[in-house]
């Protein structure tokens, strides 16, 4: 594998690359987190749901400053092939936005109730006594989270280039969803190694104060703690790790984008070659 295409040196280009074009992925991450925080604001009994319809608001930004990453890395990446109007172009820019979390929310919550592994082991350990039944509960609920979001995060990564690809290439939802899976092939290991460097600290620190929250001494010990933590974590998404992962995600689409390109251009000649015969 080529080494423009490992982990370590999409991470370093990645943080270069934030440095020297940082406003663009600021004020992207700055729109995508204020409109998660301004929606959980509006519905503060449903967080997962704000937090679907932030994200997919918010990765409009995200994809404009990814195609500014790429006019400033002069990366000319965009696949031959007829445009669709103006107006077609949004909507399956919008589509295929929607697309991402709408999935990956699906996927976790039909495999947290369709599998309940990680319940059975931990009224295992109650039985045996190695926990109580609290503390086995919570333990529940972190460990069917990393399982089952793994799960949702594999099956949906494939999926996250569908709104470069949209506008980049000026192609439909469909046909974008398809090239983002092919894209994406073979390499969700290293797209998950990316996340899980870039995101690892902010996540970390969000599940911390969490479970800070629901302590029962939180109240008399805890108290304030879990909002500074969650702020902090927000902050540090919004100002480093988010714009990091975006650049560096920029920094791995930008060579396998080329070997898509090279697959569309066959494609296209094969079908101008048979309409010719």
């Amino acid at each position: 594998m080529p080494d423009r295409m490992s982990t370590r040196h999409c991470l370093r280009t990645g943080m270069r690359t934030f440095l020297r074009r940082p406003l663009p992925l600021l004020l992207a991450w700055f729109v995508t987190t204020g409109i998660s925080v301004g929606l959980f604001v509006v519905i503060p009994q449903d967080l997962s749901s704000a937090l679907q319809m932030g994200t997919a608001l918010g990765w409009i930004a995200l994809v404009w400053a990814q195609l500014d990453l790429l006019r400033f890395l002069g990366a000319d990446v965009a696949a031959p092939g007829p445009a669709k109007p103006l107006l077609a172009r949004w909507g399956s820019l919008g589509i295929a936005v929607a697309v991402l979390p709408t999935v990956f929310r699906v996927l976790t919550f039909a495999l947290w109730y369709a599998v309940p592994l990680t319940g059975g082991i931990m009224y295992m350990l109650v039985t045996f006594g190695v926990a109580d039944m609290y503390v086995s509960g919570r333990l529940d609920l972190l460990t069917s989270a990393i399982l089952f979001g793994f799960g949702a995060f594999m099956l949906t990564c494939g999926f996250g280039f569908a709104p470069v690809c949209s506008s980049l290439d000026r192609i439909g939802p469909l046909e974008a969803l398809r090239r983002s899976w092919r894209i994406a092939g073979g390499h969700r290991i290293k797209i998950l190694a990316i996340a899980t460097a870039t995101m690892s600290i902010p996540v970390a620190v969000a599940i911390s104060a969490y479970y800070i929250s629901i302590l029962q001494t939180a109240q008399a010990t805890f108290q304030g703690l879990p909002a500074v933590l969650w702020t902090i974590s927000l902050a540090g998404l919004a100002l480093f790790f988010g714009p990091w992962l975006t650049a560096a995600m920029t920094v791995l689409f930008i060579p396998l984008k080329g070997e898509e390109n090279v697959y569309v251009k066959r494609r296209l000649a094969r079908r101008e070659s048979m309409n010719l015969s």
